[in-house]
């Protein structure tokens, strides 16, 4: 089966058509190793409820595309192939591994977008270029493909056709995306364009506010990583998101994003730095693609898990202590996990656990849970969980495990001491894997002392509304949500958000020809025109109408 796939992705497919071959089975990765053809082979271990491993995909994408002649990229669903991680030392998510001929050299836990292309890069150059694929053969096979009937097609031949034309799917509708007048715009003013609105985030509450924003014209720029928000981490509750039942939340994710981006939304892969309120037009500094000027923010970036700061706990994050037991869990399926925490977090993830460990113990250092009544029943109730009151993790211990050539860390056993009466020994319990669930810290850091937020770090708002402190500037979502935090929740406010942000602009609407000196801009001639964007040092590319220039001059405001 992955023979035939190789083959058919050496010879049929053209070179900007992104094909990643998934490994549902351990003989599937041993016949792509052995069938690789001298060709290095990139794997990502990866799960659909993994939001680091949501948010690095498009990179691998991307290095898959600009790759693709030298190097084969493959992806492991530790859902549904749990062999193939136990067998190749996984223990963590996303983790990359590298293979030359068969034989691993190198392997990326936790990687960041820089270390996942310095290594493809350096196999890539390494690889023979007479492995390069060749266009005429391609052009054949698609030829032969459409002379035959259908009947004559096996029915994974009829998936391999499916694929592709959804392929093709996709590449028109990002053709259709990059012709839109909102990105049109952003194109010509060569970075001058003030944004009308800016959205900080890419959940369920950025994506959101970006569908509303688009609808209303507003030509909204959504700055945030590929994929976001605690949608991915839901476990236990994805199943209630209305409308989707069942659906995983990458999933859920993807379709909110291709929905805004046919309004015009437009998706920006970069972090926040700062923003300025101080001034207006708003300044956003970001960490790739410098200042950003808007009329209106709308902020939506969630929050994240908080650690314990306990000895080991860093040294072993990653190889056996995690903060989701949905994006980790499955890699410790029928072993003894443990969970660290007495809030309702720490009370899904042990629901989440029971579903896969041959037992869960829960960790409080309190003698009694501050979790709902609703979840503590659900966890008494469960006779795979077990519960720990006044026990506080003094220590994460573990052995340094050989794994073919490598050494990897790996989690054995937690050291404890009683709360209630410190000066007793430290007692140790044996675990797999541990998973801290103490609640969320806001990502609001880039917003300090710029508006107002209470003692946690979440967002103040007004009232039954989405603005801030600031006119101008407004919040969706867990960032400003620390009761309900749930990703329909934060659907809604994003939604509510994009609304407020539109009467804000209506109500300080900003005059777009910049100046009483372009009130009859409409009936300047060509010349003047042509002298206006001179002066100002601009470069009108792609201009070649009146309207053209005009749009340019009134932009650059």
């Amino acid at each position: 089966m992955i023979a035939r796939i190789l083959a058919v992705w050496l010879s049929s497919l053209p070179a900007h058509v992104y094909a990643v071959v998934e490994l549902s089975s351990h003989a599937d990765f041993s016949e792509l190793l052995a069938n690789s053809q001298g060709r290095p082979v990139i794997v990502d271990y990866f799960s659909p409820t993994c939001v680091p491993c949501q948010r690095i995909m498009p990179t691998f994408q991307s290095l898959s595309r600009e790759f693709a002649d030298s190097t084969f990229f493959a992806k492991v669903n530790v859902m549904q192939n749990q062999e193939t991680p136990v067998k190749t030392g996984i223990s963590s998510l996303p983790t990359f591994q590298f293979y030359v001929n068969g034989v691993m050299v190198h392997s990326l836990p936790l990687a960041d977008e820089v270390q996942l292309r310095a290594w493809t890069e350096k196999l890539a150059l390494q690889a023979s270029p007479s492995l390069i694929r060749h266009q005429p053969q391609a052009q054949q096979h698609n030829k032969q493909s459409q002379s035959a009937p259908l009947s004559s097609f096996s029915s994974d031949a009829l998936q391999e056709e499916l694929d592709k034309r959804l392929v093709l799917k996709q590449h028109k509708e990002e053709k259709d995306w990059a012709d839109n007048p909102c990105l049109t715009n952003r194109k010509r003013s060569q970075g001058r364009l003030t944004e009308k609105v800016v959205i900080i985030g890419g959940g369920p509450g950025g994506v959101a506010a970006a569908i509303y924003a688009a609808r209303a014209n507003l030509c909204p720029l959504v700055i945030a990583p590929s994929a976001g928000g605690q949608l991915l981490a839901k476990g236990v509750d994805i199943e209630n998101y209305p409308g989707l039942p069942g659906a995983s939340g990458a999933h859920m994710i993807e379709i909110m994003r291709r929905q805004a981006r046919s309004f015009a939304a437009e998706f920006k892969e970069d972090f926040v730095v700062k923003v300025n309120a101080n001034v207006h037009p708003f300044e956003i500094t970001t960490e790739k693609s410098g200042m950003i000027k808007a009329h209106s923010v709308i902020v939506a970036t969630g929050s994240e898990a908080r650690w314990l700061g306990a000895e080991g706990e860093y040294d072993y994050r990653g190889h056996g202590v995690s903060g989701c037991a949905t994006c980790d869990g499955f890699l410790f399926k029928g072993k003894e996990c443990a969970v660290i925490g007495g809030g309702d977090t720490a009370m899904e993830e042990a629901l989440v656990l029971s579903r896969i460990c041959s037992g869960v113990t829960v960790f409080h250092r309190r003698d009694e849970f501050r979790a709902s009544q609703a979840m503590q029943q659900r966890v008494f109730s469960n006779p795979k969980i077990s519960v720990h009151f006044n026990s506080e993790v003094a220590r994460f211990g573990g052995v340094d495990e050989r794994i073919g050539s490598r050494t990897v860390k790996k989690l054995t056993h937690l050291e404890l001491w009683d709360t209630r009466n410190p000066q007793a020994n430290v007692s140790r319990f044996d675990v797999s894997a541990a998973f801290v669930a103490i609640g969320h810290t806001p990502n609001t850091k880039f917003m300090k002392e710029q508006v107002e937020m209470n003692a946690e770090g979440y967002l103040t708002l007004e009232q039954g509304c989405t603005r801030t402190s600031v006119d101008g500037i407004f919040a969706a979502g867990d960032v400003a949500d620390h009761i309900y935090q749930q990703a329909v929740t934060s659907c809604g406010s994003g939604a509510m958000a994009a609304l407020d942000a539109e009467k804000y602009l209506i109500a300080n609407l900003v005059d777009e020809s910049c100046s009483a000196a372009y009130d009859n801009i409409g009936s300047w001639k060509m010349k003047d025109l042509h002298s206006a964007v001179h002066s100002k040092g601009l470069v009108c590319d792609g201009c070649y109408r009146k309207s053209d220039y005009v749009e340019m001059l009134q932009l650059s405001c």
